[in-house]
């Protein structure tokens, strides 16, 4: 029997277009998800001052990715 793909969760076009003009992918799913900083670093496990730092472009690998990408609920490849 296979598996059933899962759906990936929809990005509404607003922050798609943010993203789109460059505005970083994990303030822009951060912000439509209503968390501040601090309560995304308590969902995932990552030091607020490290979320900020991202948030201005600094690099992360995929491990972050994966830990961002679970609290967001949407796909690692989206926040690159």
């Amino acid at each position: 029997m296979s598996e059933i793909p899962k759906a990936e969760p929809e990005i509404p076009d607003e922050a798609q277009r943010r993203i789109d003009a460059g505005e970083h992918p994990v303030r822009v799913i951060r912000e439509l998800r209503l968390l501040t900083q601090s309560q995304l670093s308590e969902l995932c496990g990552i030091r607020p001052n490290h979320i900020s730092a991202i948030e201005r472009g600094q690099t992360f690998g995929l491990k972050t990715a994966r830990r961002l990408s679970e609290a967001l609920n949407v796909p690692a490849s989206l926040l690159f």
